[in-house]
């Protein structure tokens, strides 16, 4: 169970709450079942194939491994989420680019995450199984927070985006971030 409250998180606005934060998991599991047809994040088995690219990203306090991935537009990509973070904190994945600021209630600014997402709210992320899952995101298909322990993964199809983008972890407001919780991806036609 997940012991941290928002203000601990610290950037998890009504807008980013995921479906865990404003469900629950048990409706989660039974919205999972029922939206296998849509094009929103689902929980299912994920299929086999030699042309699925595979990566386990670790992530830890304040960093990610590998910090540093390459695909191809039209590949199918496969990444596993491990948060071994030795302190109980949360770490979350997001990729885009043009990094976003909020405000806080006492005026500062922080990074908060990305203008332009990687991955479009329309496109079919297929999730595995998991643990320890502290939110899933539906406008942001492709976002996952762990709490400490936890695990998911995640599979979806390359869009036609080359170029650099990045990767982060944006929680307590910005501050994973600016301790070097980050990685760029390098798409490639």
């Amino acid at each position: 169970m997940d012991t941290q409250s928002n203000s601990q998180r610290g950037n998890r606005s009504p807008q980013r709450r995921g479906l865990v934060a404003r469900l629950g998991l048990g409706a989660v599991l039974a919205l999972g079942l029922l939206a296998a047809a849509a094009p929103m994040a689902s929980a299912t088995s994920l299929p086999n194939g030699s042309n699925v690219k595979t990566f386990t990203l670790v992530e830890k306090d304040y960093s990610f491994t590998p910090n540093h991935m390459t695909w191809k537009v039209g590949e199918t990509v496969r990444i596993t989420l491990k948060n071994e973070a030795k302190t109980n904190t949360t770490h979350e994945f997001m990729m885009g680019k043009n990094l976003k600021t909020c405000t806080s209630s006492f005026g500062s600014s922080y990074p908060c995450g990305w203008k332009q997402p990687l991955i479009a709210s329309d496109t079919n992320v297929v999730w595995g199984q998991g643990k320890g899952i502290a939110d899933l995101q539906v406008d942001e298909p492709a976002h996952a927070a762990l709490n400490q322990g936890g695990s998911v993964t995640m599979q979806f199809k390359v869009p036609d985006k080359p170029g650099t983008w990045q990767f982060a972890c944006f929680e307590q407001k910005g501050e994973h971030y600016k301790k070097g919780m980050k990685g760029t991806i390098t798409i490639k036609k």
